[in-house]
């Protein structure tokens, strides 16, 4: 399950009796005659409907990237412990999603992987100098 699919629906499911939580899969498609949400079915390698699960519980909406913007600059900050500096980390791109928020896209220090992060999972988020800023 991710923070961001492609129709704006995750599907949770009960756990089994001998667990606490439960299953939760992005909702791929909708079923074109009865609009059931689809789920991939990693078992039989296709969709399926999430009415055909015994333990299916309920549809949440998650957010839809509708577009990416570069990252222009900018640069998110995390707080460190004690008085170790505070660690920035640039920000190469925005994710924009279908309710308009832009969701800053983060690396690891060495630029190894990214990932796309509410803006108020960050510490700071540290505007690009622009010309004439005392900064």
């Amino acid at each position: 399950m991710t923070r961001f699919n492609r129709t704006g629906f995750t599907a949770h499911f009960h756990p089994p009796k001998d667990q606490t939580v439960g299953t939760v899969l992005d909702v791929e498609a909708w079923h074109p005659e009865t609009g059931d949400a689809l789920v991939a079915d990693l078992d039989g390698g296709r969709l399926r409907s999430v009415n055909t699960y015994p333990n299916f519980d309920h549809l949440e909406g998650t957010d839809v990237i509708i577009g990416a913007v570069p990252g222009g600059d900018w640069r998110i900050g995390w707080e460190q412990v004690g008085d170790e500096p505070i660690v920035t980390e640039p920000v190469p791109a925005w994710l924009i999603t279908r309710a308009g928020f832009a969701h800053p896209v983060t690396t690891d220090l060495e630029s190894a992987y990214g990932e796309a992060l509410s803006p108020h999972d960050a510490a700071y988020l540290i505007a690009p100098q622009t010309e004439g800023d005392p900064s």
